[in-house]
């Protein structure tokens, strides 16, 4: 009970955002300290755009250009957001990805967890003439020992980019736990925060805590997060928190690939040397 009441305050303090306010998809960035890059990466849609054929992905540095979108990403809720995107883009500082937003250029919308505003195609194209065009590599592995050589070599190379978050993969498995029942102005990150301190409170187990899905219907808000961890701690949080148990990255798949921006599969291999058993 105490930790019902305790999330209800949290969420009434943190309801911040009003329903149906412009959203400033960048206000949270502050480009004036660090080194600042965002990456993008083509994505896969039935429904190509100009863009795509020009440059397929890219990096931006130029911090004024960076500032310019802060200034002008402004941009109201949508529904209409059942449209294939065209772009990720990632937003690092100093190297750590502190941002991940997606955008479709055809019917017009940007997105960030599961919500999405309207935007205009001229909001992103706009900026592509300082868009350095960048090379991409998948590789598939099969063992998390050669995913984390891997990761651990390239965590160092300059203009080399993780495109999926890596920090899962320092950990054995994962299992997922749930919240239900948020109204609609329910702060995710505060959530997320108490959710955090919910399961430190069931053990001094390292874990890395990720939000998994996202969805709102009738007004409330429904959250699944990622426990990435080892399996003992998965034993120590209570069942009626847990929707689905502690695996290994591997129970259900044979192989897991991971996508690097700013390198061929030549380049990855003279830079990841040594011996793999995949």
């Amino acid at each position: 009970m105490k930790f019902k009441v305790l999330f209800a305050f949290v969420l009434l303090l943190s309801s911040l955002n009003i329903f149906g306010e412009p959203k400033k998809m960048l206000d949270d960035l502050d480009f004036s300290n660090g080194e600042w890059e965002m990456v993008g990466v083509s994505l896969h849609n039935y429904y190509l755009v100009p863009i795509q054929s020009e440059i397929r992905h890219f990096v931006l540095r130029n911090r004024e250009i960076l500032q310019d979108m802060k200034k002008n990403w402004v941009f109201e809720q949508t529904y209409s957001d059942y449209c294939e995107h065209h772009y990720a883009l990632r937003f690092y500082k100093d190297g750590k990805m502190v941002k991940f937003l997606k955008v479709n250029l055809h019917c017009g919308y940007i997105t960030e967890g599961g919500l999405s505003y309207k935007m205009d195609s001229t909001q992103f194209t706009k900026y592509k003439r300082y868009f350095y065009p960048l090379k991409l590599s998948r590789v598939g592995y099969r063992s998390l020992t050669n995913i984390r050589k891997a990761i651990n070599v390239l965590l160092n190379q300059k203009d080399v980019w993780l495109y999926y978050d890596h920090i899962p993969y320092y950990y054995d498995g994962y299992f997922v736990v749930k919240i239900d029942s948020l109204p609609w102005y329910a702060n995710r990150d505060s959530v997320q925060l108490e959710m955090k301190k919910k399961i430190i409170s069931f053990t001094d187990s390292n874990f890395y805590l990720k939000q998994f899905i996202y969805f709102i219907d009738e007004g409330i808000q429904s959250i699944r997060y990622e426990v990435y961890c080892g399996k003992e701690l998965a034993q120590k949080v209570p069942e009626n928190m847990i929707t689905a148990g502690w695996r290994g990255h591997f129970e259900f798949a044979d192989r897991i690939d991971l996508v690097f921006v700013g390198i061929n599969k030549r380049e990855y291999f003279q830079l990841v040397k040594g011996d793999f058993d995949d």
